[in-house]
């Protein structure tokens, strides 16, 4: 498990992970990205290093090059692996991470009002499919 490349670990039961999740397939070109939902026994074992609470469903984790970041950091730094224009979004890394983490909370607190269910996800390709760690 140590040689994976960058993991994204999302909540497989919330909508707007799963549009995330979405939208990286969409705009990682170098499809060099990994997915597992954060309640599988995968992400459990990948967490584990890091002291992080897979359990803990209030931010994604992303983890590459041998370190774990959450919340607006990890949105940061999955934006360095998309392809332009979106690769722009690791710039948020500029702005004080108390006001980014802060924007992500809200977001994060109102995702089912902002209609983010997870009724409307696509189911990936099989291409995708193998990208996916615990399916």
């Amino acid at each position: 498990m140590t040689d994976l490349g960058p993991v994204l670990l999302y909540d497989g039961e919330c909508g707007l992970c799963t549009r995330s999740v979405q939208f990286v397939l969409d705009h990682n070109g170098a499809d060099d990205i990994s997915f597992a939902a954060l309640q599988s026994s995968i992400a459990a074992e990948l967490c584990e290093p890091y002291g992080i609470d897979p359990t803990d469903l209030t931010s994604l984790v992303f983890i590459d090059a041998g370190k774990a970041y959450r919340m607006s950091d990890s949105t940061a730094r999955i934006a360095s692996h998309l392809d332009w224009p979106w690769r722009v979004g690791s710039n948020l890394r500029f702005i004080p991470r108390v006001v980014r983490d802060a924007g992500y909370r809200l977001v994060a607190r109102h995702r089912l009002r902002l209609g983010f269910s997870k009724d409307a996800c696509r189911l990936p390709t099989t291409e995708e499919r193998a990208r996916f760690l615990d399916l």
